[in-house]
């Protein structure tokens, strides 16, 4: 079986190539051919694992035949109560990821370039803050300039964190599969500002669980409004919390592979979770 956890190879090429260097052709070759590879890879393989329903549409549109589950990650890893941590506290803005992933490193510095400026301009109290290992010199020497941004590299518990921050932003460009940086985000009842990219596999949720902007002057009008409303803020707080409630949990995910397995094997005796094959 064939496990695509979340399908970011083509995906992540071809945004690459519209957002960083359209005319490279190198970008445009090494598009087609992971294109290719992951197209034969999922009409040969026995099975097929998505971790996104949109996922699964696109492998079944290339690959009609293939069978199909889906894999979900799981949403309820983050400890219950975050452990005691004074650095988390005031955090206006909060941007959580791996910067040695291209996605995150695009996405942290369209936000420190483009839509903090804006927020700052107006809000000028604003306070940033890059939580995640790996990041870049670059990042690091932005927040030497500037007392209002903060990079935190790895921390013990993303808890405490993400329950100091008053919008979560995320603002990918880049990208396939759900975002477990979203996913966390809503499990800690956060107010969440993200885009298309990084809203991918959470349709099933209810409408304004997250708000979705596309371009840098929305998405920095978006965070200003629920910087400057306590009311605004914990009204999409609450929305958060109930989206939450509808998120699969770890045990859900690991007993929709368990299926997906026992489907290979002829296995029919797990009645208490469904899977969805092709």
């Amino acid at each position: 079986m064939v496990c695509r956890r979340c399908r970011t190879g083509a995906t992540s090429r071809r945004r690459t190539a519209r957002v960083r260097d359209r005319g490279d052709p190198r970008l445009h070759r090494a598009d087609a051919l992971t294109q290719n590879a992951e197209r034969l890879a999922w009409r040969t393989a026995a099975a097929v694992g998505a971790i996104t329903t949109d996922d699964r549409a696109v492998i079944r549109r290339h690959a009609p035949s293939a069978v199909v589950h889906h894999l979900p990650n799981g949403a309820d890893h983050l400890h219950a109560v975050p452990l005691p941590c004074m650095e988390a506290s005031a955090n206006d803005l909060l941007f959580v990821g791996n910067f040695a992933y291209p996605p995150s490193q695009d996405a942290a510095r369209w936000l420190l370039t483009t839509i903090f400026p804006t927020v700052a301009l107006n809000r000028p109290s604003t306070a940033l803050t890059f939580v995640g290992s790996a990041p870049p010199a670059w990042l690091r020497e932005a927040a030497q300039a500037d007392s209002r941004v903060r990079v935190t590299g790895p921390v013990p518990d993303l808890a405490g964190w993400l329950d100091a921050a008053q919008v979560v932003v995320c603002p990918l460009r880049i990208g396939g599969g759900v975002k477990v940086k979203v996913l966390e985000a809503l499990s800690r009842g956060r107010a969440v500002v993200t885009t298309s990219v990084g809203s991918q596999g959470l349709g099933d949720l209810p409408a304004g669980a997250i708000i979705v902007r596309n371009d840098a002057p929305s998405l920095a009008q978006a965070c200003l409004g629920l910087l400057t409303s306590a009311e605004s803020r914990r009204s999409q707080q609450q929305r958060a919390r109930d989206a939450a409630l509808l998120l699969p949990t770890w045990d859900q995910a690991a007993e929709a592979l368990a299926r997906a397995w026992d489907s290979r094997a002829g296995i029919t005796h797990r009645p208490d979770l469904a899977v969805t094959p092709g």
